[in-house]
């Protein structure tokens, strides 16, 4: 299901289009080659389905793969938690349609934007991004 506040990658079978879409809806400093995402925006998505005004309340969660090489572009100014129990549930629900694709074999790196509730998960051999951006 699509409405004006959500975006679900389940909802489109090719690589290019959920590509295409979660560019349009994050900022990326760097290319990446597949994605899969559950974006919520409680003021509608920049391709103007809907613009409420008021408080906004984002809930991004998105998984994408990028070359190894730029992982840590994507981390850039974040701080790394030592503390490895951190609750991951969220990615396995994003990428559930296609799991097969998003095996992670080396163990999470988890990192937090400090003031923010911005967090990335890395799996560094494989290239794997998993990213939650929540506002109120």
């Amino acid at each position: 299901m699509n409405d004006s506040m959500f975006f679900d990658s389940d909802d489109y079978w090719t690589k290019e289009k959920r590509i295409k879409i979660l560019k349009t809806e994050i900022k990326w400093p760097s290319d990446f080659y597949d994605a899969e995402f559950e974006l919520f925006n409680i003021n509608g998505f920049s391709s103007g389905f809907l613009n409420q005004p008021g408080p906004s309340s984002v809930d991004y969660k998105f998984a994408i793969k990028v070359n190894k090489s730029d992982l840590d572009k994507w981390i850039k100014g974040m701080v790394k938690l030592e503390d490895q129990d951190y609750d991951a549930s969220w990615i396995d629900k994003i990428i559930e349609k296609r799991k097969e694709s998003w095996v992670c074999e080396s163990s999470f790196e988890v990192f937090v934007q400090r003031n923010t509730n911005v967090t990335v998960l890395i799996c560094r051999n494989e290239g794997f991004v998993f990213k939650r951006i929540i506002t109120n």
